[in-house]
Formats: structure tokens, C-alpha cells, sequence
């Protein structure tokens, strides 16, 4: 050990039976009154600092025939340190992709608002007429999938959520599609007799851009 003496060891604070990393400090074991330099809290630090201590210690074998305990130290340091590096980065790269799947789902579904405004704006502007059944039935069948596709986006979203948000936000979503719903294809939807409603329409788009600003205040 008398080689290692001069060495800047790893220890692990003042119970050594109890191993933290974030206990991990600096001493110099040539003081006769060790000192604390700095607490190394950085994963990387503590990893690089360990690794070159093992190397010291393999280059300077102590002259008893087992392990120095600057080596056992470094090992246990690097090991505990990896495998806490290991699960920082599960668990973070972990909620930011579910972070994004959220952000994503709910920029979706206010896409998918602000198209539908425009198709059942355009829809209730005009009448039906024999001239343009076709361009009507193409917008009755946007309409329709446009608030199935966002009932289904909706489901998923606040499967992703938990029960406490859940309570909380998906209420608020199934009352704002349910209203949308009942609005625009309520009444004379998809019938022959339908009359222009410039009422339907002033509803419409206000319920679509109110759906909008609740969509953009939800947090992630």
C-alpha cells in the first residue's frame, strides 16, 4: 500500500459498509488528516476518476498477495456509478419520448379541429342541391372521419396520461367532441332538404377554435 499512498483514492464517506454514489469523495491518503477536496457528483466524473485509479492500482499491485483497497474501491465506484448512468438514461430518454408521443397526439388532434372547421363551415354555407351532391357528399364523409379520428385520438391520448390527469382532462376533450358532434350533424345533415344555417356555421367555428385553445394549454 505504500506505493498507492501518494495517490488520489476514491473513498465512500464515513460508513464504508454503506455505498452511495453520490457519496463518492476525493482524499488524499498522504495527510495525516484527510480532507474532503469536493464531492464529485457527475456520473461521467466519478466514472472517470475510478477507471483511472483501477489502472493505477493494476500498475501498482500491492506486495501482499491480495486485492489493494484502492482497487476494490475503484471497482465498486465504477460499477455503482455505470449502472447508475445506465438507469438515469432509461428512465430520461423514457419520458422524452412519451413527453413527445403526448405533444404529438394533441398537435393531431387540433389539426384535425381546424380542418373540420373548414369542411362543416363550407358544408353549412350552402344548401343541398342537385349540382353539388357530390362535392357535399365529399365533405359529409371529411366531416365523419374527422370527428371519429379525433374520438380515437382522444382514447389513445389519455390512455398515456395518468388516472389523476386522466380525471381531469378527458372530460373536458369528450365534451368538446360530443358538442362538435351533436352541431354539425345534427339536424338536416345528410338530407335532401338541408337549408344554409349561417348560425350553425358562427357555433361551428366557435366551438372548433375554444377545442383549439383548450388543446394548447394542456401541459405535458
Amino acid at each position: 500500500m505504500s506505493q498507492l499512498s501518494n495517490k488520489a483514492l476514491l473513498i465512500l464517506g464515513e460508513n464504508s459498509d454503506e455505498f452511495s454514489p453520490g457519496l463518492l469523495i476525493v482524499k488524499n491518503n498522504g495527510s495525516q488528516n484527510p480532507t474532503v477536496s469536493h464531492a464529485v457528483k457527475d456520473i461521467n466524473t466519478v466514472i472517470e476518476v475510478a477507471s483511472s485509479n483501477i489502472v493505477d492500482a493494476i500498475q501498482h499491485p500491492p506486495k501482499a498477495p491480495f486485492l489493494s483497497s484502492s482497487l476494490i474501491t475503484a471497482l465498486i465506484s465504477t460499477t455503482c456509478a455505470a449502472t447508475a448512468a445506465f438507469i438515469y438514461n432509461k428512465i430520461h430518454w423514457h419520458s422524452v419520448v412519451n413527453r413527445e408521443t403526448k405533444t404529438k397526439l394533441l398537435e393531431s388532434i387540433s389539426d384535425v379541429v381546424n380542418e373540420l372547421r373548414a369542411d362543416a363551415i363550407s358544408y353549412w354555407l350552402k344548401g343541398y342541391s342537385k349540382k353539388s351532391a357530390k362535392s357535399l357528399l365529399e365533405e359529409e364523409m371529411r366531416i365523419k372521419a374527422g370527428l371519429s379520428i379525433i374520438n380515437s385520438t382522444i382514447t389513445i391520448y389519455v390512455s398515456k396520461i395518468s388516472k389523476r390527469k386522466r380525471k381531469e382532462i378527458e372530460p373536458k376533450l369528450r365534451a368538446f367532441h360530443n358538442e362538435l358532434f351533436d352541431i354539425i350533424t345534427g339536424d338536416d345533415f345528410e338530407t335532401l332538404g338541408r337549408k344554409q344555417d349561417k348560425g350553425k356555421v358562427s357555433v361551428i367555428s366557435t366551438k372548433c377554435v375554444a377545442f383549439r385553445v383548450l388543446l394548447n394549454t394542456i401541459k405535458v
